[in-house]
């Protein structure tokens, strides 16, 4: 994580710069260069400070609103720099169609650019907001050929709620009503359950209330995410046990005839003193009966060459969010194998979920807060 957010910090350091520049450049129209003395301080702190609060600062710590604002801002701030990158090309295009310089841009056109840029912005954030809210279903069918005590069974997989700063009971409720409709016949959660701290979780005794009325057949299962890894296993255990949801801690869990693998987060978060002898798929594999189905539940799909070579016949990821929001998107689907969605890999089907709930910036833009609903049939006996 530190990794990424330096990564993140790098790219934000040089988009700031841009758009610093381009934003002088409008204010220079207006004031005399010399009352623009404090825009460069004032500019360059502003970004690292919603930056700081974004990441680093837990709710409770500052106004709530404040914490909101500095979540808010990252996604501002990259749809600025998009519609004023679009601007420019506007104008370099015009340049390249006209072969030869043209007049500047007048007063009335300099107030009409920036109050387009503002809107788009704005809209974009209001449309992102209410649409990661909306939890939508995507379902899949899939046939293995290998025999359980059951003919078939749906599967439900849920990931990346991120419980605490930005979500809390509102999307549970969503999230459950929905899993109330579909009724499945087991339920996984692909980790990072929390965002981080649990104590940021509000109302959390309502939210286990909430959770305990999903009931499936196969009851329901989780595993830890790297968000989750702030917390030590027992006090996610604690809570997930009493919301009904059996953690699995490198272990497996036997269901209709079916093995599931539930693949511990390798971190060096909280969690990871608790488990030093995390095991690896041969090892968790060596005594069960492959003849049978086997599903393996995983936060991150970085380890889908490992699990095929296994012969496990399903992995159940997240993390991805599929980007979550566009241009994060793009970069995330060159980063993994499978970034979003179902694909075979040799007889190993992979499927990672767009995950129901939202971090860092609280928007979704071209991607969904979804339920995957993975109906799986088996050979018969």
């Amino acid at each position: 994580m530190n990794a990424f957010i330096l990564r993140l910090a790098l790219v934000a350091f040089i988009g700031n710069l841009y758009l610093g520049f381009r934003i002088g450049h409008w204010f220079g129209k207006f004031y005399n260069k010399v009352k623009l003395w404090w825009f460069v301080p004032v500019y360059l702190l502003i970004p690292f400070a919603m930056f700081y609060l974004m990441f680093y600062v837990q709710r409770g710590s500052v106004s709530p609103s404040i914490k909101l604002l500095g979540n808010y801002w990252m996604g501002i701030y990259i749809y600025l720099i998009i519609f004023v990158f679009i601007i420019d090309l506007c104008l370099l295009i015009r340049l390249l169609i006209k072969r030869r310089k043209s007049p500047p841009l007048s007063f009335r056109q300099l107030i009409a650019a920036g109050i387009s840029v503002v809107v788009f912005v704005a809209g974009f954030m209001v449309y992102g907001t209410l649409h990661a809210r909306t939890i939508i279903v995507n379902r899949y069918e899939i046939a293995i050929s290998k025999s359980a005590d059951v003919e078939q069974i749906s599967v439900a997989l849920i990931s990346d709620i991120h419980l605490g700063n930005l979500v809390g009971l509102n999307q549970i409720n969503k999230i459950v009503n929905r899993l109330n409709e579909i009724k499945p016949d087991l339920v996984l959660w692909a980790g990072d359950i929390f965002d981080n701290n649990m104590d940021a979780v509000e109302k959390q005794n309502e939210i286990i209330s909430v959770l305990r009325t999903v009931q499936p057949k196969y009851g329901s299962y989780a595993v830890f995410g790297n968000h989750d890894s702030w917390n030590s296993v027992y006090e996610v255990k604690t809570f997930l046990n009493a919301a009904g949801i059996t953690l699995l801690v490198d272990e497996v869990a036997e269901i209709g005839g079916i093995y599931l693998i539930g693949r511990h987060y390798r971190t060096s978060g909280r969690s990871a003193g608790e488990n030093n002898s995390l095991k690896t798929m041969d090892k968790l594999t060596a005594e069960i009966d492959m003849n049978r189905p086997v599903f393996v539940l995983e936060h991150r799909p970085n380890s889908i060459n490992e699990i095929k070579n296994e012969k496990a016949d399903v992995l159940f990821c997240g993390h991805t969010h599929a980007g979550q929001y566009f241009p994060a998107n793009i970069a995330t689907m060159l980063e993994y194998p499978l970034y979003y969605g179902h694909k075979k890999f040799d007889n190993t089907h992979v499927f990672v979920t767009s995950g129901a709930g939202v971090w860092g910036v609280p928007i979704r833009i071209g991607t969904d807060s979804e339920i995957m609903l993975v109906r799986v049939g088996f050979d018969r006996k």
